[in-house]
This record gives structure tokens, C-alpha cells and sequence, in this order.
């Protein structure tokens, strides 16, 4: 069974109200979830990156990387085209 490890590398003091919070948990959590389902040896790992924009909202990355199976090249093109799955 794969490892899962969450990192949250800095405290998150202002998020504002930009952006989409339920599609970005949405992605970040079936990103996650594909992670866990393909790796089964070695870990999944959830980075959260915040950097502070003094007086505007936080800017906040994700990262997710696995051992997993990993996906081709031209699958992985299609994956950021709108409503595309990797199985077709």
C-alpha cells in the first residue's frame, strides 16, 4: 500500500475571496485521489505552497506526486484539454 504525506509549507493568513474554491478542491482532490488509485508501491505526496502578496489574496500552489504508473506524453496533452479523461 502506498505512503500519503500532506506538506503545508507556510501558514495561510489572508486567501481573500479570488478564485473557485469548490472547483480547485475538486481538482486538487481527484488529482490526489488518481495519485492513491495508480500508485500501489512507494507514496503519494500533497505539497501546498503559499506565498503572501502583502495586500492582495494569497497566492497558493499544489503540488501532487506519486510512483505511480505516470502517464504518456500524449496523454498527458490531452488531460489539460476541457472534459477529458486519461482512459478516452
Amino acid at each position: 500500500m502506498a505512503h500519503t504525506e500532506v506538506i503545508l509549507r507556510e501558514k495561510v493568513i489572508n486567501l481573500g475571496s479570488e478564485g473557485d474554491v469548490v472547483r480547485v478542491r475538486q481538482i486538487v482532490s481527484n488529482l490526489a485521489s488518481n495519485a492513491v488509485k495508480f500508485t500501489n508501491a512507494g507514496g503519494v505526496k500533497i505539497i501546498v505552497d503559499v506565498a503572501d502578496r502583502e495586500d492582495r489574496p494569497a497566492e497558493i500552489t499544489f503540488t501532487v506526486e506519486d510512483t505511480g504508473i505516470g502517464v504518456d506524453a500524449e496523454t498527458g496533452q490531452r488531460l489539460f484539454s476541457r472534459f477529458e479523461q486519461a482512459d478516452g
